[in-house]
C-alpha cells in the first residue's frame, strides 16, 4: 500500500478519534444551542470514516461494497445535521420541528436505501467495480441519476447553512469579523474536498477527503464553541484564539491604517508593524491596493521575506452596509508551492520514462521476434554459416536490449530513491580493475585496446555499487563510440587532494551543442555507436545522478572526431 494511502488512513483514524472526543464533550453540553445536532453531525462523520476505511483496506469487491454501504449511513445525513446545527445556533430556527426535520431527512433516507441496494439497479451507482488507482484499489463507479440528486441536495443544504452563518458574520462588530471569517474558511474545507472528488471521480483525485474535512471542521467548531466561546455568534471573541492563529491577520480601517494584528503578523513583519502604521508601509512596494479597493473580497499571491503567501482581503461592513475597514489574512503557502513544482517535475519524469520504454524497448523486441521467427521458418533451408549469422544477430540484439533495460531500471530506481546510499572507504583502483575485467570482452570484439594507468592506491568515500554502475556505463560508452582498432585510456590520480579518475577514448567525440543534453532527462538523446550499437540515452543521466548522490562530480571534454574524456571527482577517503 503506497505511503500516501497509509497517511490518508492515519488521517481518517486521527479525525475519528478527535470526533469521538468532541462528541463526548458535546454530550455534556447538549443543552447549549446546536450542541446535539453538531454531535449528530460528528457521529455521521464517524460512520462515514469507518465505511471509507473498510472500502480502502478491503481486499475483495464484497468487502469494499460493504464499506460503501456503511458510508451512506453517514454521508447523506451529515449536511442535514450541519444545517440544523447552524440554524439553531444562529437563532434562525431555535426549536426545530419534527415535521421540518423529517422533510430534510427525506432525500437522505432515499439516498441511503438506493446506495445500499446499488448492486441491483443503476439509480445510484453505475457498474461499481474494484478499480486500481496507482498501487491501491477502491470502488470505481459511474454516477447514476439519484447520485446527482443526492449531490445537488447536499450542496444546497450546505449552502443554506453557509449563508446563515455568513449573515450572522455580517451582523458582528468589526473587531470580531476576522474570527468568524476564519471559521467560514474552515467550513469551506468540506465544500472544496467534495467538489474536487465528485469532479474528479477517481481521475485526478482518487481519495475523498470530504469526510476528514467535515470531521475536523465539526470537531474544531464544537471545541471552540465551548472552550473559547469563539462561535457563540455574540461579540465575545477571545483574543487568545486571535493570537494563536498561524495565519497572519491584520485589521485596518477604511484608509488602510492598522488598527489590530495578531502575533503571527507581528512575527512576520517584526518592527515594521505597529498600530497606526499604514498597510503600504509593511507590504511589498510592488503590491497594488487597487484590487482591495475594487471589491469586498480579494485573493492573490504575494512574496514576503522570500516566502510565498496567499493574501486574502475582505471588506468589513457595518449592518447598514457602510465600509468600516479591511481584514487582511496572509497564509504561508511556500511549502505547498514547492510541492506543486515537485509534483509537476515528477509527472514530467514519469511521462518521459514511459516514452523511453515505449520507444527504446519496442523496436529491439520486434527485432528479436522477427529474427527468431525467420530462423524457425527457414532453418531447414539455411546452411550452417547463415544459421550462425542469424544467431549472432539475435545474441547481439539480446545483449544490447539487456543493457538498455539495465540502464532503464537503474534510472527508475534512482528516481524513486530505491537505491540505498551506503558509503564506505575503498580503493578506487580495485573497482576500476574489476570493471575493466567485466567489460574486456566487448572491447576485444571491436579490437579496442584498453590501457590503464593506476600507479597508486586512490581511496574514495562512496557507495561501491553506485560507482560500479558509473564505471560500467562510462567504459561501455567509450567502447560503443570508439571505432575498430581504437584505444581507451583509464587512469586514476589525486588532483589537489581530490581523488579522480579519467576515461579517455579516441572515438567519435561529441558536438558542443549536444554536451548539455547528455546529462538531462528532459533533453535525452540517443546516438548509435560506431558498430550500430543502440542505447537509451540514459547512461550519462544515471552517472551524473549517482555521482551527485556520492558528493562527487562528472566532467566532460570532447572534440568531434577526436574522442571524449570523462573525469570523475570523488569525496576523499582515508586509508583503512
Amino acid at each position: 500500500m503506497p505511503l500516501q494511502v497509509k497517511l490518508f488512513l492515519l488521517l481518517i483514524v486521527v479525525s475519528s478519534i478527535v470526533a469521538t472526543w468532541v462528541m463526548v464533550f458535546l454530550n455534556r453540553k447538549r443543552d447549549a444551542p446546536g450542541a446535539s445536532y453538531l454531535s449528530l453531525m460528528l457521529l455521521t462523520c464517524l460512520i462515514w470514516n469507518i465505511g471509507y476505511f473498510i472500502e480502502i483496506v478491503g481486499r475483495d469487491f464484497d468487502i469494499k461494497m460493504l464499506g460503501v454501504a456503511i458510508q451512506y449511513f453517514g454521508i447523506p445525513f451529515t449536511p442535514v445535521f450541519w444545517l440544523i446545527f447552524v440554524l439553531q445556533y444562529t437563532s434562525h430556527w431555535r426549536a426545530p420541528s419534527k415535521k421540518g426535520i423529517m422533510l430534510l431527512l427525506l432525500v437522505p433516507t432515499v439516498t441511503l436505501v438506493l446506495a445500499i441496494t446499488t448492486t441491483s439497479h443503476s439509480w445510484f451507482y453505475i457498474d461499481p467495480q474494484v478499480g486500481h488507482v496507482g498501487n491501491f484499489s477502491i470502488i470505481t463507479k459511474g454516477q447514476g441519476l439519484w447520485f446527482n440528486v443526492h449531490v445537488y441536495y447536499s450542496y444546497v443544504i450546505l449552502a443554506l447553512g453557509s449563508v446563515a452563518l455568513y449573515r450572522k458574520y455580517l451582523e458582528q462588530r468589526a473587531m470580531f469579523k476576522m474570527q468568524l471569517f476564519n471559521m467560514l474558511i474552515a467550513v469551506a474545507l468540506p465544500w472544496i474536498a467534495s467538489i474536487l472528488y465528485v469532479a474528479g471521480m477517481h481521475s485526478f483525485m482518487p481519495l475523498d477527503f470530504t469526510n476528514a474535512a467535515f470531521t475536523f471542521s465539526g470537531a474544531f467548531i464544537g471545541y471552540t464553541m465551548f472552550k473559547y466561546k469563539l462561535f457563540e455568534l455574540l461579540p465575545q471573541a477571545k483574543e487568545q484564539i486571535f493570537d494563536e492563529l498561524s495565519t497572519a491577520i491584520v485589521v485596518c480601517d477604511r484608509n488602510f491604517y492598522v488598527v489590530e494584528f495578531n502575533k503571527s503578523a507581528g512575527h512576520l513583519f517584526k518592527e515594521k508593524l505597529s498600530i497606526g502604521n499604514t498597510l503600504d508601509s509593511i507590504l511589498p512596494e510592488n503590491f497594488s491596493f487597487s484590487a482591495i479597493h475594487a471589491g469586498e473580497e480579494f485573493s492573490g499571491e504575494i512574496i514576503i521575506t522570500g516566502n510565498t503567501f496567499m493574501l486574502n482581503s475582505r471588506s468589513i461592513l457595518s449592518s447598514t452596509g457602510e465600509l468600516l475597514g479591511y481584514s487582511i489574512a496572509l497564509t504561508d503557502i511556500t511549502y505547498q508551492k514547492s510541492i506543486e513544482h515537485g509534483l509537476e517535475s515528477l509527472n514530467q519524469t514519469k511521462d518521459k520514462f514511459f516514452s523511453i520504454i515505449a520507444h527504446d524497448l519496442k523496436n529491439p523486441f520486434l527485432g528479436l521476434i522477427g529474427f527468431s521467427n525467420l530462423l524457425v521458418e527457414q532453418i531447414q533451408t539455411m546452411d550452417k554459416a547463415e544459421i550462425l549469422q542469424m544467431v549472432k544477430y539475435i545474441q547481439e540484439l539480446s545483449a544490447n536490449t539487456y543493457k538498455m533495460l539495465e540502464n532503464l531500471l537503474d534510472w527508475a530506481r534512482s528516481q524513486t530513491n530505491a537505491i540505498e546510499y551506503n558509503p564506505t572507504v575503498f580503493d578506487l583502483n580495485e573497482i576500476i580493475t574489476e570493471s575493466l575485467a567485466n567489460i574486456e570482452g566487448n572491447a576485444i570484439l571491436k579490437s579496442i585496446t584498453l590501457e590503464s594507468s593506476l600507479p597508486q592506491k586512490v581511496f574514495v568515500k562512496a557507495d561501491i555499487n553506485m560507482i560500479r554502475t558509473v564505471l560500467r556505463n562510462l567504459i561501455s560508452n567509450a567502447i560503443k563510440f570508439t571505432p575498430l582498432n581504437g584505444k581507451i585510456e583509464i587512469s586514476s590520480f589525486y588532483a589537489a587532494d581530490t581523488p579522480s579518475c579519467t576515461i579517455k577514448d579516441n572515438g567519435m567525440g561529441i558536438e558542443p551543442e549536444k554536451v548539455k543534453a547528455l546529462f538531462s532527462i528532459s533533453q535525452r538523446t540517443s546516438t548509435k555507436g560506431t558498430s550500430g550499437e543502440e542505447g537509451t540515452g540514459l547512461g550519462l543521466v544515471i552517472c551524473k545522478e549517482l555521482m551527485e548522490k556520492n558528493n562527487g562530480k562528472i566532467l566532460l571534454r570532447s572534440t568531434p572526431g577526436a574522442g571524449s574524456e570523462f573525469t570523475l571527482l570523488f569525496e576523499s577517503g582515508k586509508e583503512q
